[in-house]
């Protein structure tokens, strides 16, 4: 039951995300070129705090994603859970 909700909830952010990019390329297109924003503005605090909170995002994002990835092999695996910390 929670694995399939765990399911869920992943087809639901990645949705989110494809909806969020496909739009944006659709609307854009060809017309952005291909720097990065970042690279345009002076550097300071304000681009460093940018890019703490980027990767923090992505870092966060990469282990939501792994974990139902991970949690899936577990099952297919017939893995032991008496490593849970529950």
């Amino acid at each position: 039951m929670a694995a399939s909700r765990a399911n869920v909830h992943y087809e639901g952010v990645l949705s989110t995300y494809l909806a969020v990019s496909v739009t944006c390329f659709v609307i854009m297109g060809d017309t952005i070129e291909s720097s990065n924003i970042l690279n345009l503005m002076r550097s300071g605090w304000v681009v460093n705090i940018a890019l703490v909170l980027i990767s923090g995002h992505l870092s966060m994002a990469a282990v939501i994603n792994l974990n139902v990835i991970n949690q899936d092999m577990d099952k297919l695996l017939q893995m032991d859970d008496s490593m849970l910390f529950s």
